[in-house]
């Protein structure tokens, strides 16, 4: 019979550092955040009972998920981790969804999607890159009394450069 206390310990598992744990393949696969993965035959809810019983929300069968890892729940149950990995949550249990959302001050808009990071001003250029038209960005120099002096392509898009060759 395994210990698996000792096993968690040798392979440094701990609820701290686990996201998810559920089935595939009529294995159990713990998903650390480090994104390893480790297989075992054990039940899901034999890992379970190892850890703390507040650590773990068991969403669905064979599905059980760090609940201070969930970033979002859906109003649809579709919960989703920290590392972007999601899970459908039972389907007979969406006011049970909802409920744990409001608890974990999740979501507080109904599925609002993540917002993307802001792009930088020329990942915003490169949208103008295929452009038929041609397009430039153009710093302008000036000296010390204020007269121009130079300038300066900060951003040419392909026709542009076509016509300046």
């Amino acid at each position: 019979m395994t210990d698996w206390n000792k096993w968690l310990k040798k392979r440094e598992l701990c609820a701290d550092n686990i996201l998810y744990v559920y089935r595939r393949d009529r294995k159990t696969i713990i998903h650390r955040e480090d994104g390893e993965e480790f297989e075992l035959f054990a039940p899901v809810y034999t890992l379970l009972a190892l850890f703390p019983e507040d650590a773990f929300l068991n969403i669905n069968k064979g599905i059980a998920v760090n609940k201070a890892r969930i970033v979002d729940i859906s109003s649809e149950g579709v919960y989703t981790i920290s590392d972007g990995q999601t899970f459908q949550g039972r389907k007979r249990n969406l006011s049970a969804h909802r409920q744990l959302r409001k608890q974990m001050g999740i979501n507080a808009l109904p599925d609002a999607q993540p917002q993307a990071a802001p792009m930088s001003f020329l990942e915003k250029c490169t949208l103008l890159d295929d452009m038929p038209l041609a397009y430039c960005i153009i710093e302008l120099v000036f000296d010390a009394n204020g007269h121009g002096v130079d300038f300066v392509f900060r951003y040419c898009n392909k026709e542009m450069a076509h016509i300046e060759d």
